[in-house]
Formats: structure tokens, sequence, C-alpha cells
């Protein structure tokens, strides 16, 4: 199939967080199967043009006040890589960027430090999912599959329904995954001008919404398919308490929307091949593992003792992951750390109050240890030396590194929801059959309860722990999986655009 790929970040090229790592992971693993897939995104600053092959031709994008001129350069998604000695290279997706200085020559992909969210990225988003189709014509490439990513994207879809309705792009299927559904690209009314649609258009294509304008809604009234992260997510979010006030239009898309739960690159992710730590092991040499502990404890300036268990988080520090419940006076891992004989290790970067409080906790206790900042090293590190690693997310749309810490051996401690409860097993303790620890409750004392099992079970019972960790190590949620359910998916959408064509607003 012919499968462009829309996005706001991607892989190595720009990441700010799991989408990149999706995106980057699908669109290999299509390439690799012999799909014709092929990225678009903006040029941002940090993308340097140097590494890149430009295209001579500029590219019109007529937006709604203007027309806007911007350089195509193209690069390839990942290092060349070949399957087994004597064969050829892996093929490699195309990735386009789109340089238009005045919306993209900057520091950050959505906002910076000091601007967390720039003030005109509805028009910097428009403008990419604009160009998406204007750079199809260029390069006289029609797609079967628009895919289209979160809120950024969210217009491509809206696009194909309106200005796209009656062009070559009427038989091509727009595909629309949600990563997070509680970021909608919510805007002033007065953003709509720029966007070049039709008022009367916008408003069928449930783009404006009472308090102004809203991307995320726009692209699921009008995608011909949407998808989410996992199938778990898929069922929450036609609830309330996880629709973020999209419940009901999710709801009327009924079957429309299904989950596929991502995968995870079992060659970067391996313990027995991993660059980043010693030693390596795997389930044939899992008392090496103890070893890679060591190792943590070292990197973080820990003790370093077995008998301890280590408490292991690698994540963006937002409410979302759980810290509410995690921070303060009484907050789980000032409980933790005061009331077991456990280390807890940190990860991560995010919003500033949670990044003090954890600081404040790390100077505080000895038994503590905080990096704040994303650091890739680290994240390996902490994946292979923990005994357990703490996910309390108040929703988890798929998780990633659950499932890292299953290859590595590291027990994981979940928040029941989402993609967690589709990639954990419950422990059973009558059995001690399962893959990990759930959270019953999602505050303070049902963190503190969880850990502590977890903790006490590793020290009466060292042998329930690694069956444990061995049914962990045994799982597998490969990408390749998770393509060929895309793939059924692109082909019935595809299928269904083709016969029925694409008429006005309804999906």
């Amino acid at each position: 199939m012919k499968i462009l790929m829309v996005t706001s970040e991607i892989g190595t090229i720009a990441k700010t967080g799991g989408l990149a790592d999706m995106v980057a992971a699908l669109t290999r693993t299509l390439a690799a199967n012999g799909h014709d897939v092929r990225v678009v995104m903006p040029r941002y600053r940090f993308i340097r043009r140097e590494t890149m092959a430009g295209h001579e031709t500029p590219l019109g994008v007529p937006m709604g006040t203007s027309e806007r001129w911007c350089a195509v350069y193209e690069t390839k998604l990942g290092p060349e890589t070949h399957p087994s000695p004597g064969l050829g290279p892996i093929p490699r997706a195309t990735v386009y960027t789109i340089e238009h200085d005045a919306l993209y020559d900057r520091d950050g992909v959505y906002g910076t430090r000091s601007v967390p969210f720039f003030e005109d990225n509805a028009l910097r988003f428009a403008l990419l999912s604009r160009a998406a189709f204007q750079l199809c014509r260029a390069l006289h490439w029609i797609p079967d599959v628009i895919h289209c990513h979160d809120w950024p994207t969210a217009l491509v879809p809206v696009y194909a329904r309106t200005l796209e309705n009656r062009t070559e792009f009427d038989s091509t299927a727009t595909f629309f995954t949600i990563h997070n559904l509680g970021y909608q690209g919510q805007f002033s009314a007065a953003d709509a001008i720029e966007l070049g649609i039709p008022a009367h258009d916008l408003e069928k294509a449930g783009v404006i919404v009472p308090t102004g304008l809203n991307f995320l809604r726009g692209a699921i009234k009008s995608a011909d398919c949407v998808t989410t992260v996992s199938e778990g997510y898929a069922a929450e979010i036609t609830t309330p308490e996880f629709g973020f006030g999209l419940d009901a239009e999710i709801r009327a898309r009924g079957d429309g929307v299904r989950g596929i739960v991502n995968g995870i690159d079992y060659d970067e992710w391996n313990p027995s091949t991993d660059p980043y730590i010693t030693p390596r092991f795997d389930s044939d040499s899992l008392d090496r593992k103890a070893e890679a502990k060591r190792s943590l404890q070292t990197e973080f300036n820990l003790p370093v003792d077995n008998a301890t268990a280590v408490v292991g988080i690698v994540s963006r520090l937002a409410v979302q992951k759980g810290f509410t419940a995690l921070c303060g006076p009484n907050g789980a891992l000032r409980r933790i750390a005061d009331e077991m004989p456990v280390q807890i290790v940190i990860v991560g970067t995010g919003e500033e109050w949670i990044e003090r409080d954890l600081e404040q906790l790390s100077a505080a206790r000895a038994n503590v240890a905080v990096t704040i900042g994303f650091d890739e090293r680290l994240a390996h590190i902490v994946e292979a030396g923990a005994d357990f690693f703490l996910m309390p997310s108040q929703y988890e749309p798929c998780g990633l590194n659950q499932m890292y810490s299953l290859r590595y051996g590291t027990i994981p401690i979940v928040a029941p929801n989402g993609g967690l409860k589709d990639t954990v097993k419950q422990l059973d303790p009558a059995t001690t059959t399962g893959t990990g620890f759930f959270i019953t409750t999602l505050d303070s004392d049902g963190i503190l309860d969880a850990v502590r099992h977890a903790v006490e079970l590793r020290s009466v019972s060292p042998d329930a722990i690694d069956k444990i960790r061995l049914a962990g190590m045994a799982e597998r949620f490969t990408w390749q999986s998770s393509m060929e359910k895309y793939i059924a998916a692109y082909e019935a959408t595809a299928a269904r655009v083709r016969a029925a064509g694409r008429d006005g607003i309804s999906p």
C-alpha cells in the first residue's frame, strides 16, 4: 500500500514523547514489509537542513489569508540495517520535512520551557496538515491512506472532507490515531480565519465548539477510521470519566473506533544485546540481573545492596502519570521511602512543581535518587537494574515502559487502566501466575499497598519473584503483530472509501 504518515514528531528526528516512538516503529515495520510509506513533518530549528537533501521547487500551501511558501527537505528514517549477512538492507521510509521559518524555526516542537505552548500553534499545525496534500501533488504520488496522529495533524481528515472532497484525494482514506485524548488542540475562534475552511464546513466537520475550535473533535467526526493505541483505552474513552468531554463523539462512531496496542522494538530493548547496560543478560542468565542492579545503584550513587528492593520510575513528570498521589508531604513516594527497605530511582522531566518536589525528596532521603531530564542511557539502566517499575497513571492510552520492564525482568506495578491492563497480567497470589501487580486505588494508600505487597513477596519468596520475572520476559508485543492489524484496518477502510467515495462530511 501507499501510506503517508503525517506527524508532529518521529523517532530520533524530533521527539517529545511516546508518539514519536510509535510513529517511527510503525513506519519502519511497514517499510520493512514492502509498503511504500512516507512521512511528512515540520523542519524545526534543531533538525539541521545540511543533513538532508533539498527539493529545488518550493511548495505553495494555500491558507486562510495567504499562500505560504515552504521549502522541502528529505531524509531517511533510521540507520541502514541488514537482517542477516548476505541479504540486502531493509527498506527505509523517506521523511519529508516542511520548512517555513516564520512558524517552525524555533527551539521547541509545541513550545519551550518559558513558553510551554506557542500562541500560533493552530496555524503552525494547520499548515502542516494542508501541506501534506500539496506535497503529495508535488511528488505526483497519491497515497491509499493518510495516517495522522493526535491533535497537531487532526485537520488532515477535515481538509480531506472539505477542501479536498472533490480532488484526486477523493479515494484516499484518512486514518486518525488518538494517542492521548487529554490533549485536543483547543484554540480561539479567531484562529479559524487562518485555516482556509469556510465556517459552515468547519461547523459540519465538528471543529467549531462553544469555546472556539477543537481540532481533535474535528478528526473524530471526519476521519474515515479512528483508532487508539490499546483496546482498553478504546473502551475507556467512551465513558465520561476518560472521554475528556468527547465521549459522546467517540460513542457516535460506534465500532468505527478500534484499539490496536502498540508494540515495542525488541532489537532496541533487548537485555542480551543492550549497549547501555552492564552486564547483559537474558532469561537463561537471570542471575546476572543482580549485577545490573549493582550497576544501577552505583550509577545513581546509592548503597550497593541486593537485599534492598529498587523501585524504578522513568516517566514524563505530569499529573496524568500519577504524580499527584506520588508527591507532596503525604505522597506515596515519601511514605515508601520512609516505611520500606527500598531504594527509589526516578528519571524524567515535565511539570516544574513535580520536578521541584522530587528534587527536594531526593535531597532529604538517602534512598531516593532523582535525575531531572530525559536520558536514554539512564532509562535502559533503570529498566535493567530495578526490581520493580512503578506506573500509577491516572489513565494510560498504551504505555511503553511496562512492556520494556517485562522484557528486562523488572516487574511492573501499574494502574489497571488503558494499555496497562492490556499488557500486564495481574498476579494471582494463589498460583503466583501473572506478570505484575495492580494498584487497586489510585491514591497514596493504594500505591503504598501495591508496592508493599511486591516488596514483601520479594522478601519471603524469591522463587515466586523469579517465576513472575520469567513470565514477563516471555511476553511479546511486536510491531509486526501490530502492523498486521493496521494493514487490515487500512485495507478495509480504503476499500470502503473507494467503493463509496467521500461525499459530504459524514464518515
